[in-house]
């Protein structure tokens, strides 16, 4: 049994423009598209679909291959696309998500900035303020009395926040501000944070 595969075709449709590409084919996956905006892509001179990077369609087994594909930009760029063509039936099993990720540079940096006392007060300001290079701190209470954190609510008399107990640790990633606050006296708290260089 012949096995089906994909034939790659590169090209760059000009802003506002239409790319014809003449090739016969039961299905078309989009597998790279320079830019945000999908193309609309025509079948035969059928009507145009959007058909998003990483995606694609196939024929009903009882329709006839396509021989001609159109694809329009709709963008006021030009549009650097890589698309694959098959004959057959290809179970593409491929699973995309559009996110924004955090990721660390290799070089990193710990810093051990002086202990901190944490009262019992509500705190006024951040204990330990949000900062574009630290991605996380490890935290220990080195006091004799437990500390909550949390937000600027943060309250042990209402558990509003998480405690660390006398002598624990906590490794928190940054995402905003941290707050802290002593349960029943006045504690100590070691901080290290670990920093993108």
């Amino acid at each position: 049994m012949a096995k089906s595969t994909y034939r790659f075709h590169r090209f760059t449709v000009p802003a506002s423009s239409i790319f014809s590409l003449t090739v016969t084919g039961r299905g078309v996956n989009v597998f790279e598209n320079s830019l945000t905006t999908s193309p609309l892509v025509s079948v035969d001179g059928d009507s145009e679909e959007e058909v998003l990077a990483g995606t694609g369609f196939e024929l009903p087994p009882d329709e006839v291959p396509f021989s001609e594909l159109k694809f329009r930009n709709t963008s006021a760029s030009p549009m650097a696309l890589l698309i694959g063509v098959t004959k057959g039936t290809i179970k593409d099993n491929r699973f995309a998500v559009t996110s924004v990720i955090r990721v660390k540079t290799v070089a990193t940096t710990v810093e051990s900035p002086a202990a901190l006392t944490v009262p019992t007060t509500a705190p006024g300001a951040p204990t330990i303020a949000a900062a574009s290079t630290v991605y996380e701190v490890v935290v220990q209470n080195n006091g004799a009395n437990p500390i909550w954190y949390g937000d600027i609510n943060v309250d042990p008399a209402t558990k509003r926040g998480h405690k660390i107990e006398a002598g624990g640790t906590r490794i928190l990633a940054i995402n905003g501000d941290l707050y802290f606050r002593a349960e029943t006296g006045s504690s100590t708290l070691s901080v290290v944070k670990h920093k993108e260089a």
